[in-house]
């Protein structure tokens, strides 16, 4: 029995080549009769193929009686631990929804200025301060557009980035008060309302003119350098801060933006192209003297939360996240990631932004069916995984599509993320094997697939090499004397977690699945397998 093992070991490592060499010419395959001219195969042939369907809590295949097995146990899953900075849009906002609970979003950010000052006279003599503009153009939106929201702006008191970091990670549970950035008493140095319908401000691209508070003045002065002015009444002596990226972030150490308490939850989150989000100051120059009432020039400059031209400096930003699901069925599940014990559940979340996304535990049964996936034919020793398609439904969903009520539909299928990631380790986004996105992102082709289809309502993942992967674990483990192997021994993941692909996390869009249970959902989680069988 142990050098048995051995071989079927040796023999599921040698399949990986097998499925690779098989992949490469089925990739793009979506459908396939794979039975086609098996009745004019010899029967003595090494390789025999195979499918095999886990679907509403059964396994069927061919010629085989149809038992009952499980895929997984489906869990709600929430860290504080994603990652938010170097995101690739801002979101602001605060809203509300009845199965998801109420977010509020806001971001923190250094920034950096688009105007030198002038060598000789720097502002000029006191110059005049008109006002400061938030600029702002909304990417996506989801939400009540119609309802006003207030921000809090607030002016940094300790640096985003230590002296020598190089790898500063901030995370969407990153408070700008609790970190010691800005005070817990801290007064806002502007205010503004978005959108703003009442002075004609939408959600196109916008100038959003911000209102001061008492701490604006003392904000200004320092952004004019004002605050130290030299016997002519000109900003001299500290205009050296705009000659240096790095002097000029170790004295305007950044912003952070946040909605006011008294926002309605109802409103809206919008996500900000962070390229077009800037504040920009308007002033004006006087002449010195005598004639300091006459204005010479104007003052217009903008600073930058993303600084194209120094590519060392003035870069950090990140998203921070509130969620709140007291008001929602989730209040009393529990999803926390330090919880040892979290209940299954018969519906999967996913949301982005730092939000809920879904555990999926391979059930003991499930992995026992798979390393017996020979057990009807001891002849062949070992397997090797052609295709292994995961499928997913939205919660309205059905097996067959004739069912489906495409309006019924079609409002979860337009809140519903475009696109789902599989993780070994979410947190750390590690996906499974066929889910390398950052060879797709570079440029490489890969056939994992994981789009909404909005014709099924469902979707649909390419998972071959993960299951060969787990499959090959299962062979190496030794069995008992009884025949019985111990799982807790097995040395590939057999959790992964379901949630937005790994370039959107922070997408607005929400999906709700039918889990693993098949008494509950119309649609339970399917897995379908094509294998060969290797003497």
């Amino acid at each position: 029995m142990k050098s048995y093992n051995k071989i079927k070991s040796m023999c599921a490592s040698a399949a990986v080549v097998i499925i690779v060499m098989i992949m490469t010419f089925t990739g793009c395959t979506t459908t396939a009769d794979y039975t086609l001219g098996e009745e004019f195969a010899p029967s003595n042939q090494q390789m025999v193929m195979r499918t095999r369907s886990y679907k509403a809590g059964m396994m069927r295949e061919a010629e085989q009686e149809e038992t009952p097995c499980r895929i997984f146990e489906t869990r709600l899953f929430r860290t504080d631990s994603v990652k938010s900075n170097d995101v690739k849009q801002f979101v602001i906002g605060v809203e509300r929804d009845e199965r998801f609970g109420v977010r509020r979003m806001g971001f923190v950010s250094q920034f950096l200025h688009m105007v030198l000052p002038d060598d000789s006279i720097g502002f000029g003599y006191r110059p005049i301060y008109d006002s400061m503009v938030m600029q702002l153009l909304v990417d996506t939106f989801a939400g009540d557009t119609s309802k006003p929201i207030k921000f809090n702006v607030y002016w940094l008191e300790k640096e985003l980035v230590a002296d020598g970091a190089t790898d500063t990670v901030f995370y969407t549970s990153f408070d700008a008060r609790k970190s010691g950035h800005i005070k817990a008493d801290a007064e806002p140095i502007f205010t503004f309302t978005f959108p703003d319908p009442e002075n004609n401000i939408y959600t196109d691209n916008v100038n959003i003119r911000m209102k001061e508070t008492p701490a604006t003045k003392d904000f200004i002065n320092r952004l004019l350098c004002m605050d130290k002015l030299d016997e002519n009444g000109l900003a001299n002596n500290n205009v050296e801060v705009y000659r240096s990226d790095s002097l000029f972030l170790k004295t305007f150490k950044g912003v952070w933006v946040e909605p006011a308490e008294d926002n309605p939850e109802d409103a809206a989150v919008y996500s900000l192209s962070i390229p077009d989000t800037n504040m920009r100051l308007f002033g004006r120059v006087r002449n010195a003297g005598a004639d300091a009432d006459i204005v010479t020039d104007t003052l217009d400059i903008s600073y930058v939360f993303r600084n194209t031209y120094s590519g060392d400096w003035g870069n950090v930003w990140a998203q921070s996240v509130k969620h709140d699901y007291s008001t929602t069925q989730l209040a009393n599940l529990p999803m926390d990631e330090t919880l040892d014990e979290r209940a299954e559940v018969q519906i999967a979340y996913v949301d982005g932004c730092g939000g809920v996304v879904t555990e999926l535990y391979f059930t003991d049964e499930f992995l026992l069916s798979l390393r017996d996936i020979n057990s009807d034919d001891d002849d062949y020793i070992s397997a090797a995984i052609n295709q292994a398609q995961l499928k997913f439904y939205l919660e309205e969903s059905d097996y067959d599509y004739a069912k489906l009520d495409p309006l019924a539909l079609a409002d979860a299928m337009n809140k519903a993320v475009p696109r789902l990631g599989l993780y070994t380790d979410y947190k750390k986004l590690t996906p499974v094997l066929d889910y390398m996105f950052e060879q797709e992102k570079s440029g490489t082709t890969i056939h994992y697939n994981g789009y909404l289809n909005r014709s099924r309502a469902m979707y649909e993942m390419n998972i071959s090499a993960y299951i060969q992967e787990l499959m090959n674990a299962l062979l190496a483990l030794e069995p008992d004397a009884n025949g019985n192997v111990d799982l807790t021994k097995l040395l590939a993941p057999r959790t992964i977690y379901i949630a937005p692909e790994a370039y959107d996390q922070f997408t607005l869009s929400r999906s709700i699945l039918q889990g693993s249970n098949h008494e509950l959902n119309n649609a339970s989680i399917e897995l379908e397998l094509t294998y060969t069988l290797v003497k």
